[in-house]
Parts: C-alpha cells; sequence; structure tokens
C-alpha cells in the first residue's frame, strides 16, 4: 500500500471518529437511550458525576484494548492494538467537545428528542462507515468483539450482537442497582441497535467510498 493511500485511511479513520464521537453527543442530548456501546460508559458518568462522558468513554475503551490484546494472546497484532490508544483518547475528547458545542441544544418535545435520536443515528452510521472503509483500526469495543469472535471461531456479526446487548444489559442492571432508574438504556437504545447497522449498508452502498477513492 502506497503512502498516499495510508494517508487516505487514515484521515479516513479519524473522519469516521469524530463523527462517531459528535453522534453520541447528539443521542445523549436526545435522553431516550444511548446506544449500546455507549450505555455503560453513559450510566458511569452518571453515577460518577464528577467524570465527563469522554472521560468515562476513553477509560473503558482502554479497558477493552488491554482485554483484546489478552484475548488474542500471540494472534494479537500490535500495530492494530496500539493504535486504538490515541483512538480512544480522541473518541473521548470529541465527545466531550461535541457536548460543548450541543449545550444550548435542548429538546423538550418528545418528537424532537426522536428526531435529534434518529440524527445521531444517521451520524453515527457514517462514522461507522468510514472507520470499515478505512480498515486500519477499529474503535475497542468492535475490536473486542472482534478479539472474542476470532478466539471462540464464531462470526464477527453474531458475537457483536451479543457484546452490545450484554453492554446495555449490565447499563441497565447499574442504573436500577445504583440510580434506581433506567438511566441510559430506553426506547432509544433499541432503536439504535436495530438502525445503525442498516443504515451503515446503505451508506455504503450510497457513498462506495473504496471504488471512488480506489482503496
Amino acid at each position: 500500500m502506497t503512502r498516499n493511500k495510508l494517508g487516505i485511511r487514515y484521515g479516513i479513520l479519524g473522519a469516521g471518529v469524530l463523527l462517531n464521537g459528535f453522534g453520541v453527543a447528539f443521542i445523549t442530548k436526545a435522553e431516550l437511550g444511548i446506544t449500546p456501546i455507549a450505555s455503560i460508559p453513559y450510566t458511569l458518568s452518571l453515577i460518577f458525576p464528577q467524570f465527563t462522558l469522554g472521560n468515562v468513554t476513553c477509560l473503558i475503551n482502554l479497558l477493552l484494548t488491554a482485554l483484546q490484546a489478552f484475548l488474542l494472546g500471540k494472534e494479537r497484532h500490535w500495530p492494530d492494538i496500539l493504535l486504538q490508544v490515541p483512538v480512544s483518547f480522541l473518541f473521548g475528547y470529541v465527545i466531550d467537545f461535541s457536548m460543548l458545542l450541543l449545550q444550548g441544544f435542548e429538546p423538550v418535545h418528545y418528537i424532537m428528542k426522536m428526531f435529534s435520536m434518529l440524527l445521531g443515528c444517521v451520524i453515527i452510521a457514517v462514522g461507522a462507515y468510514f472507520e470499515v472503509t478505512a480498515d486500519v483500526c477499529m474503535l475497542p469495543a468492535d475490536g473486542f468483539a472482534g478479539a472474542i469472535a476470532k478466539r471462540l471461531r464464531k462470526p464477527f456479526g453474531s458475537v457483536k450482537m451479543i457484546t452490545d446487548t450484554s453492554q446495555a444489559v449490565i447499563a441497565l442492571l447499574l442504573g436500577l442497582a445504583v440510580l434506581h432508574q433506567l438511566a441510559g438504556v430506553r426506547e432509544g437504545t433499541v432503536i439504535g441497535g436495530i438502525l445503525i447497522g442498516n443504515l451503515v449498508k446503505g451508506i455504503g452502498r450510497i457513498l462506495r467510498l473504496d471504488h471512488r477513492l480506489g482503496l
């Protein structure tokens, strides 16, 4: 792979991380439930308000990166693992910066909350498509699912569904046990879990960046 193409891939990855962080902020503002992969960080940020959502997301992602390295053992590819560290910090920063940008955006009516949630899903889907197209690094939550799939020799899609569901359930139990409420898991969590994957497929068929950019 030429340096030029590698640079393009890293640029697409960076854009994907930026969009993902911005999309998480939009969904958070909707207050209808966060996406499954952000549900645990969101709930923990409510339990420990001294930490921002971006702070907790970064810490959880670093933990997932370490778990990947452990699970993969000798099959680990250190450049892919280590790249997830700066990506984790960038993702956390973008979430907090996006929350700051959107601090004046407070949807009150349910229809506006739903609009914010759906818009966030679209933004995240575009970001996810960029990350898949870049094919140089995965977000730690996806990398963790990939490591489990590789270890168990199971399809990534099946394992990803299980890990996403597990994170939502853990966040739900944490919210009920500590906050005595359905903190970050609501109808938006279910809608996002179903919608985003299908949106990524549709966006891929429309944009086809790999063909347009010769990747």
